[in-house]
């Protein structure tokens, strides 16, 4: 039994010492906290300037509630006198974001078309686009002779409550909850059978470069030295995914907020985690597997 421990003290400390080791838990680390911090590092990158859209308003009556409305959608809107062709010019050129040209169709409501170098940000015209359908259902409630009391009413939502009628049966946000942390855990679980079954196979394939596994191969049972490679690498990654769940619990609880609410963490009860410990270490005997493959093919046919 003191072989068994010898061996798997060694795996766990060459394994813990070796430099990939070291390399990709600081990289894995900082990409847990660069995904956690991601809203103020876009934030860093592309500034808190608001859009800049001209606005060319054929009907000379949008313009004044439709820059309410956008600027409570962080929409800067400039009224313009230019024809649209220089105006087109203009946001080529990059002097604007893009260009709002606003009318009215025959009903009198409003319409509008805008122009822009790209439609890959999709944002800026969805605002706007939002913004003149407020507006058009405020000027149709104006033109029926609605009360602001009876628009309320009219979007008032509909009362719908559900009720499970099974025995302490989940609610849809603990449902929610318990998908996101499966899918956490289910990911977990095939990156350690993925990076440790080959690292087990890579140190047996390679322990004869090592003057003290020589050594330890010749006086070790076989059974002991496979299951003290396996319990050594299941340490290392033990180590590591503990590391990785401290960063990320310590990131996510300074910055990553609406990630910390959406999966639940304030009211997450310890027998979670000790069923994923369970579960992570019953992955063990996939490991095992890769190891005896490896041996073999380390065997003379």
């Amino acid at each position: 039994m003191n072989k068994f421990f010898l061996v798997a003290v060694h795996t766990y400390q060459t394994k813990l010492k070796a430099k990939a080791f070291l390399v990709t838990t600081a990289i894995t680390c900082l990409l847990i906290i660069g995904v956690a911090n991601i809203q103020p590092i876009i934030e860093f990158f592309t500034g808190d300037e608001k859009p800049h859209v001209a606005v060319i308003d054929r009907t000379g009556s949008l313009y004044g509630p439709l820059e309410k409305q956008a600027n409570h959608n962080q929409i800067a809107l400039t009224k313009i006198t230019d024809m649209e062709n220089e105006a087109k010019e203009a946001v080529k050129e990059g002097k604007w974001d893009g260009l709002l040209v606003l009318s009215k169709d025959a009903e009198g409501l409003p319409e509008a078309v805008y122009y822009a170098n790209t439609i890959v940000d999709n944002q800026t015209p969805e605002e706007l686009e939002r913004a003149l359908s407020q507006l058009k259902t405020a000027l149709s409630a104006a033109k029926l002779g609605l009360t602001d009391e009876q628009m309320a009413e009219l979007y008032k939502p509909v009362p719908f409550q559900k009720v499970a009628l099974e025995k302490n049966a989940k609610t849809e946000e603990e449902l929610n909850q318990a998908r996101a942390l499966v899918y956490v855990l289910l990911f977990a679980m095939y990156m350690f059978v993925l990076m440790y079954g080959g690292m087990i196979a890579t140190e047996v394939a390679t322990e004869k470069s090592s003057r003290v596994m020589e050594i330890l191969v010749s006086s070790v049972p076989p059974v002991q030295q496979l299951f003290g490679k396996i319990i050594g690498v299941a340490l290392v990654s033990l180590t590591q995914f503990f590391v990785f769940f401290a960063v990320a619990f310590a990131a996510l609880k300074t910055s990553g907020q609406e990630v910390w609410r959406f999966l639940g963490l304030d009211h997450l009860p310890a027998s979670i985690f000790v069923y994923a410990l369970v579960f992570f270490l019953a992955r063990l005997p996939l490991v095992r597997g890769a190891v005896c493959r490896a041996r073999f093919a380390r065997q003379p046919g």
